[in-house]
C-alpha cells in the first residue's frame, strides 16, 4: 500500500475551499443565471431583449451572495418562468422533487427542502406567480 502525499500548496487550497463553503458542486448564483438566461432565450435575436428583461427582473441576489430571491410577479409566460428557474435550481444542485414542483406551477403550492448547504423555500399562486428563495450556507 502506497503512501499519498499532497503538496503543501495543495492541501492549503483544498482546506481554504473547504472551510469558505467554496464548493465545486455548485456553481455561484451568478454563472447560473447567465448559463440558464443563455440557454432560455436561445438565438431568437427579435425576442432577446424582452426575455432578458424578464429573466433579470425575476432574480435579485443579495450583496454577500449568499441568497437568491426569486419573484416572477405573475406577468410573466409560465413555460419562460418556471424553464428558467428549473434551469438555475437545477444548476445549483436542487432536488428533482423540488424543481417538479415549481414547473408544475399548482395553485397553491409551497415547499420547503435543503440540500448541500442550501435551503429553498417556495409558494406559487397563479395570480402572484412564483416568489422563491435560495440560501447558502
Amino acid at each position: 500500500m502506497k503512501n499519498l502525499t499532497l503538496s503543501p500548496l495543495l492541501l492549503a487550497t483544498v482546506l481554504a475551499l473547504t472551510l469558505t463553503g467554496c464548493a465545486a458542486s455548485a456553481p455561484p448564483y451568478e454563472d447560473a443565471l447567465e448559463r440558464c438566461e443563455d440557454d432560455q432565450i436561445g438565438g431568437d435575436e427579435e425576442l432577446r431583449p424582452i426575455l432578458q428583461s424578464g429573466i433579470e427582473n425575476m432574480f435579485t441576489i443579495s450583496e454577500d451572495g449568499k441568497t437568491l430571491e426569486i419573484d416572477t410577479g405573475g406577468q410573466y409566460p409560465h413555460m419562460l418562468m418556471s424553464g428558467t428557474v428549473v434551469c438555475v435550481l437545477d444548476a445549483i444542485g436542487a432536488p428533482a422533487p423540488a424543481m417538479e414542483s415549481i414547473e408544475r406551477g399548482a395553485r397553491q403550492d409551497a415547499g420547503f427542502t435543503e440540500w448541500d448547504g442550501f435551503t429553498l423555500e417556495w409558494r406559487y399562486r397563479h395570480a402572484n406567480g412564483l416568489t422563491a428563495t435560495v440560501t447558502r450556507d
